[in-house]
Parts: structure tokens; C-alpha cells; sequence
């Protein structure tokens, strides 16, 4: 089994296994599930739009049939991200946009370790950690109106 697996599979094991802590330990964790499966169609609908313009890939993959996805991280690991970030997420906006910036800060420290040192990740046509950044920052707060928007009565 290679590194690159490895990480994978442990990764997928660990967010499986908060979602499940979650859903135990959480009563009210039902209305937070929607913006997990949104968070999902999300990222799929991104890794498409990367596939087509070809600026990021996955060269090694747990399940090799699909090529456009990472299914640990867009299936496991960014829902349950999510709906964290849902739940403990600042109610001001300074609040959020510093939430949000610690947050990226964290992906972005990650993505950098992924594409540098594994074959996880790989960035090419001039798309780079930059605008991956800026990707995340506005993707959380697309995520949290998500969430206001489906739990608004």
C-alpha cells in the first residue's frame, strides 16, 4: 500500500468516524446534514469544472474508476468539515470572516503539504495555492448561506 493510500484511508476513517460521534452525541445535528450533502454536490460540481479546465488533479486515488473526484475527501471528510463549521461558526460577520480566514489558512497549510510532498493533489495550468485560498474563504461563507437559506422557516 502506498503513502498516498495510507493518508487517504486514514483520513476517510477518521471523518467517518466524527460524523458517527456526531450524529451520537449531537441531538440537534439534523438540520445541519443538508449543508453536508450540499457540501458534497459542491465540491463534485468543482472537481468538474477543474477537470475541464484542467487545474487540478488526483494522480493517485483510492478508487481509480474515478479519475475527476477524491471520494475521502468530497464523500468523508468535507461534510463532516462542514457542518463543524456550521456549528460552531461565529453569529457576527467579523466573527465569520475570521472563522473563515483561520480556516482557509488550515486547508490551504494542508493542500500546500499535499501538493508538495504526496501525489495526492497536483495543481497545473497556472492554478496555485492563491486562488485556492480565496476558493475556500468563499466557499465557507456560500456554505453557511446555504444552511441559513435551508433551515429558514
Amino acid at each position: 500500500m502506498s503513502f498516498e493510500s495510507l493518508i487517504q484511508y486514514i483520513g476517510a476513517a477518521i471523518f467517518f468516524t466524527i460524523l458517527i460521534l456526531l450524529l451520537i452525541k449531537r441531538k440537534d445535528i439534523k438540520k445541519f446534514i443538508p449543508v453536508g450533502l450540499f457540501a458534497i454536490l459542491y465540491a463534485d460540481i468543482w472537481c468538474y469544472i477543474a477537470e475541464y479546465l484542467k487545474i487540478w488533479s488526483y494522480p493517485t486515488r483510492l478508487f481509480a474508476q474515478y479519475t475527476i473526484v477524491s471520494i475521502p475527501f468530497n464523500y468523508f471528510a468535507l461534510p463532516v468539515i462542514v457542518m463543524v463549521w456550521i456549528m460552531f461558526c461565529p453569529s457576527s460577520l467579523k466573527g465569520k470572516a475570521i472563522w473563515a480566514l483561520s480556516w482557509s489558512l488550515f486547508f490551504i497549510s494542508a493542500e500546500f503539504g499535499l501538493t508538495r510532498y504526496t501525489k495526492i493533489l497536483a495543481y497545473t495550468n497556472g492554478f496555485d495555492i492563491h486562488i485556492s485560498f480565496f476558493l475556500w474563504l468563499i466557499s465557507w461563507f456560500i456554505f453557511y448561506e446555504f444552511h441559513v437559506w435551508i433551515n429558514s422557516k
